[in-house]
């Protein structure tokens, strides 16, 4: 997961800091690029797993100045579109569902032509929570789930769409990395978190403590059984 959203987020800060591109969402010099220059840009700071992702270039007005997507036009967020106009430094992130009912995690960066400035625009990456999953669906079974969360507990993506959006329950913890024993419905559940790196998000695998207990008991016997 680490590797992955690495290569996202490199990718966007390649797109936000091509001078082309900042000189065209500015409208500044008489530079208007064509759809097929930017997208060169964008093949060329890319990586692979990017294919189903939607990328679009918006100024600061909002308007759509370019996207990949030619099914449709994205859905306009504007939620997102007012919180990245306040954002000065670094990424910005947020869920919402398109109109084809595809739960999608938007990041994106502001892009300013000149520095201390205003924003002149941003480019937003929307990646499909469907491909998030895949990153950890070996870890998904009965009576244990997966969820990526953010450091207000918000739930940014779940095996199960439902739950996106919502707030996980759980005691904070100030290490990046630890085990949480707690009660859901009173069953007994143990709770993995794990920081991911350069966001603000967290990988959290819970899992029932009955399971635990039992492949416990399992690994003895198994073990024993070799000594004997």
């Amino acid at each position: 997961i680490d590797n992955y959203l690495e290569r996202k987020l490199k990718s966007i800060q390649r797109i936000t800091y091509n001078i082309s591109v900042q000189e065209n969402t500015a409208r500044r010099e008489n530079t208007v690029l064509g759809q097929d220059k930017i997208l060169d840009i964008i093949a060329e700071n890319s990586v692979l797993v990017h294919e189903r992702d939607i990328i679009s270039i918006y100024n600061k007005s909002g308007e759509l100045l370019f996207t990949n997507y030619y099914v449709d036009i994205p859905s306009f967020n504007k939620n997102f579109h007012e919180k990245i106009s306040t954002v000065k430094t670094g990424f910005f992130y947020d869920v919402q569902i398109d109109r084809n009912n595809r739960h999608l995690i938007s990041i994106g960066m502001p892009i300013f032509y000149y520095a201390d400035t205003s924003m002149d625009g941003y480019v937003k990456q929307d990646i499909d929570n469907a491909d998030i999953i895949l990153l950890y669906i070996d870890l998904v079974g009965d009576n244990r789930e997966v969820y990526i969360i953010d450091d207000k507990r918000v739930i940014i993506s779940s095996q199960k769409p439902e739950n996106i959006g919502k707030y996980l329950t759980i005691k904070k913890y100030s290490s990046s990395q630890g085990v949480l024993k707690i009660k859901d419905n009173n069953i007994s559940q143990v709770l993995f978190y794990k920081k991911i790196r350069y966001l603000p998000w967290y990988l959290i695998y819970k899992i029932d403590y009955s399971i635990i207990k039992s492949n416990s008991r399992e690994l003895i016997i198994r073990v024993l059984s070799r000594k004997i």
